[in-house]
């Protein structure tokens, strides 16, 4: 009897000590119903930042400024801002600015040097007009990447690239120049340098000449109403003038009604200049600003003189008495209330993007750096920080949740209006601490529907693996899907999970998983899917164990089966202490032992067009289907029907639909294309069959995807036979996602050139 109790207890204690090796119980659901579009503008970052650290040494200026021109290139961005304080008193006619309160209000040539890297050594008398905005463009266009460009609304810009520190405009006023939104006389591409005014229609009017308007390939999409107007000018203790821009300010406290007027008048003459053009509010400083504009806490000494009109209700809890149902965001109600009001009275949208910044407030330690991202989300978490600390007027012991408090404030007083987050920074450049914290924010933002997120800081060392996680996680440009899936974890606290799919293609799933613990942590995962997922086909990553800042392959075993193989949709990952991971999932079709016959349709109707490699003019003998590139012997031979110019090709008619069928002896899935052929060479190919998932979605708006190897470039190209968009692929990558933003839309025909000089061509729509 007492060694049946010991066995028992030995049972027991076994139990209990594998309990101890950290189990987290992870799900994902790809219900359809629960998929979110991802927004693909969340990959971004600030174009050009002071680095403390360079010291003596030089500035890395233009695309050097994140580490180097390789780092920002490997981490595959999609949106690139330039902004911030400089940038508010950036003069585009000559390239001056005013560093404000982080330069001891010194005109200087920072933010134009620091883009461009011209002007080292001695500064220029002038730079060539909108040469910071232009280079960040094509920067942008380069990294195949979105620009977000903030315009000046404070009054003035500086005058000069004089290094010295400057009065107020009043005490100094050959400093400054003064701002107006729209010049009363004809706009010119080459400004007038010797008047006292800089005029934010001519600089949107040249920078169109440019590149075009927004519907342009290369045109710029975003503009931005300045940034950080709550901290412009603001009363301290004693009433005395303090904020970014209090010398460019005259010391003249802002106040609401001057906010709300001020980017109303920008709006309206980004729109006029270009009316399909995404205005982005100013960044709104952190939670305290959207508090009362002035981002102080204290209602009755420091707060605009007009304050008491807006800290009214229904601004304050929507008329629902809900004293926390926003978490004091007063002003920022009143905003978007005011937005929406503006739509009503101008008959259109001024401001589409609600623009807001986080800086977490709650001390940043290599232990807690990634709880503060919760904050962003989570009403169970509440952060140590003055913030959330009982009698300090705001949450009172409550959680921030940030995301989903402004996206009520939205849908309460300006729906539809999309959230960008175009600075943030939760810090750990130097430690795997900040890589965590980066990919747990970037999933985040996926989930939580924000439009677009600019990181602002120099994003090397332990930053960058963050972002190639979902943009480059095998070196080849591969990325996370565009649909997030809902995935939970039942330890909020040590870990996070992210995943998602491509749209058209469930077979294909990526899933991010975070081990936020110091010890190691094993992740039962649960997938809830029609689909039988069961190959855990790659694994890439980083931990604290690797000792490097790089991500690497990691290892493919599910801990469940001990191989790579999945069974009943449950994967078991062991995740090291500190980690970061990037798995792709697939559902492989197992090959069935019947003799089922595939049929290939296609019909060959209205204007097809052909092109060739080859220099010269030839007539194609036959027209070819064949199941495999490699494999040129026709399972059915179509008569020759046309010349083909290889330069631009040529639209052959079929006056009536012509109609093919083919049987194929096998029970394999394949990829049947038709091809042009000239003496059993396979030179270009026409279209594939409808039953092809090459290419998916089609009709698609945003996103392309392709499956398929060995592709060395893509062209879209019109009916009449002009190329609009041309993409470098990677040719040792199996799936490639197209973004489709800079393609008009229309209707197209993709070409798909291939190592072997083959070349597939679809029929495209992008709607």
């Amino acid at each position: 009897m007492k060694l049946h109790r010991i066995i028992i207890y030995i049972l027991l204690l076994v139990q209990t000590i594998n309990g101890l090796n950290a189990q987290i119980s992870m799900t994902i659901n790809t219900d359809p119903s629960k998929r979110k579009s991802i927004s693909p503008y969340i990959y971004g970052v600030n174009s050009y930042i002071f680095d403390n650290t360079w010291g003596a040494n030089p500035w890395k200026t233009g695309l050097s400024n994140h580490g180097n021109q390789a780092n920002i290139e490997k981490m595959n961005i999609t949106s690139f801002r330039i902004g911030g304080n400089a940038t508010t008193a950036l003069n585009w006619e000559n390239g001056a600015n005013n560093g404000a309160i982080d330069d001891a209000f010194k005109n200087s040539t920072f933010q134009t040097f620091i883009a461009t890297g011209q002007g080292a050594g001695a500064s220029p008398s002038f730079y060539a007009p909108n040469l910071a905005y232009v280079t960040t463009q094509n920067h942008a266009l380069q990294l195949g990447a979105r620009a977000l460009i903030q315009l000046p609304s404070a009054g003035f810009v500086a005058a000069d690239v004089t290094s010295t520190v400057c009065g107020t405009p009043n005490a100094s006023p050959s400093r400054w120049k003064r701002v107006m939104n729209n010049k009363p006389s004809a706009l010119s591409l080459n400004p007038d340098l010797s008047d006292t005014v800089v005029y934010i229609d001519e600089c949107i009017n040249h920078l169109i000449n440019q590149f075009g308007n927004s519907n342009a390939a290369n045109g710029i999409k975003f503009y931005q109403t300045d940034n950080e107007i709550g901290l412009w000018c603001l009363r301290q203790n004693g009433g005395s003038a303090t904020g970014t821009h209090s010398v460019l300010r005259n010391n003249t406290f802002t106040t609401c009604s001057e906010v709300l007027n001020r980017t109303l008048e920008l709006g309206k003459t980004i729109k006029r200049m270009d009316p399909n053009a995404l205005v982005f509010s100013s960044g709104i400083w952190n939670f305290i600003e959207a508090f009362s504009l002035w981002s102080n806490y204290d209602g009755a000494s420091f707060r605009p003189i007009d304050w008491p009109s807006y800290n009214v209700e229904p601004y304050k809890t929507n008329n629902t008495g809900q004293q926390y149902r926003y978490n004091q965001m007063t002003w920022q109600n009143a905003f978007l209330a005011q937005m929406k009001n503006w739509e009503v009275s101008e008959g259109k949208r001024i401001i589409d993007v609600l623009s807001i910044h986080y800086y977490p407030q709650a001390s940043l330690t290599n232990t807690n750096r990634f709880h503060n991202t919760r904050s962003l989300w989570d009403s169970t978490y509440v952060e140590m920080s003055w913030l959330t600390q009982m009698g300090n007027g705001l949450t009172e012991g409550r959680g921030l949740q940030m995301i989903p408090l402004v996206q009520k404030a939205i849908n309460d007083f300006y729906p539809g209006t999309k959230i960008a987050i175009t600075e943030y920074d939760f810090g750990g450049r130097n430690h795997i601490s900040g890589t965590i914290a980066q990919a747990d924010a970037l999933g985040i933002f996926g989930r939580y529907n924000i439009y677009l997120a600019t990181y602002f800081g120099t994003a090397d060392q332990y930053i960058s693996p963050a972002f190639q996680l979902y943009r480059n996680y095998d070196g080849n440009k591969s990325t996370f899907g565009n649909l997030d899936i809902l995935s939970t974890t039942s330890d909020n606290a040590n870990s996070a999970i992210y995943s998602s799919l491509n749209s058209g293609n469930d077979s294909i799933m990526h899933i991010i998983l975070i081990n936020k613990s110091n010890a190691q942590q094993t992740a039962k995962i649960t997938i809830t899917s029609a689909i039988a997922y069961n190959k855990l086909t790659e694994v890439y990553g980083i931990s604290t164990n690797d000792g490097v800042s790089n991500l690497s392959s990691k290892t493919k075993i599910n801990a469940q089966s001990g191989s790579d193989s999945i069974q009943n949709n449950i994967i078991w990952y062991d995740m090291e202490p500190l980690s970061c991971y990037h798995l792709v999932v697939k559902s492989i079709p197992k090959k069935s032992q019947s003799s089922a016959k595939n049929i290939l349709s296609f019909t060959l109707t209205g204007s097809m067009l052909l092109k060739s490699n080859i220099v010269g003019t030839y007539i194609y003998d036959t027209i070819s289907v064949s199941a495999n590139v490699n494999n040129l012997t026709p399972i059915i031979t179509i008569p020759a029907f046309a010349k083909i110019n290889p330069m631009s090709g040529i639209a052959q008619n079929f006056s009536s639909p012509v109609n093919y069928t083919v049987t194929a002896e096998d029970n394999t899935t394949k990829i049947y294309t038709v091809y042009v052929t000239k003496n059993g060479s396979s030179n270009s190919s026409i279209f594939s069959t409808t039953n092809n998932q090459t290419i998916y979605p089609n009709p698609s708006s945003q996103f392309l995807n392709i499956d398929l190897e060995q592709i060395t470039h893509i062209e879209f190209m019109k009916p009449e036979g002009v190329v609009i968009l041309k993409k470098n692929m990677n040719p040792t990558s199996s799936h490639h996602e197209i973004d489709l933003d800079l393609l008009p839309s229309g209707l197209y025909y993709l070409s798909i050139f291939k190592e072997n000089k083959s070349i597939e061509i679809y029929k495209f729509i992008k709607q």
